[in-house]
């Protein structure tokens, strides 16, 4: 069992999506790409391992921690009790990029400005 209390079943992934991101004094929002499809989410959950054509158990390549890149159109949304993270349940083969490196989340909270530091401009 993971620790968020639920392993998906067969060739899926439980996945929370990034909403913002923070590259150096710039703050991104978590969809990468023009039209909005593509999103950018921590794996916290992998399935099981598939059979090929010829019935071989074939082991994912994804990890728990890997930051992906996904299909959010393809995703089912799931609600854990007691877990207020935005968790979807992905096929396999709707990743369809792991980024390697590290990034650094921001909470949704963090977005919002202080009131005291904030100084009037008028």
């Amino acid at each position: 069992m993971s620790s968020i209390g639920v392993r998906p079943f067969g060739s899926k992934v439980i996945v929370e999506r990034i909403s913002h991101e923070k590259k150096g004094n710039l703050i991104l929002a978590g969809t990468n790409s023009e039209d909005g499809r593509f999103v950018k989410g921590i794996i916290l959950a992998v399935g099981d391992p598939i059979p090929n054509i010829a019935g071989v158990m074939i082991e994912p390549k994804l990890a728990v921690g890997d930051v992906v890149l996904y299909n959010y159109y393809n995703a089912t949304p799931i609600k854990v009790p007691d877990v207020a993270k935005r968790l979807e349940s992905v096929p396999y083969h709707e990743i369809l990029a792991i980024f390697e490196g590290p990034i650094e989340i921001v909470e949704d909270k963090d977005l919002i400005p202080d009131r005291e530091n904030i100084k009037s401009v008028f």
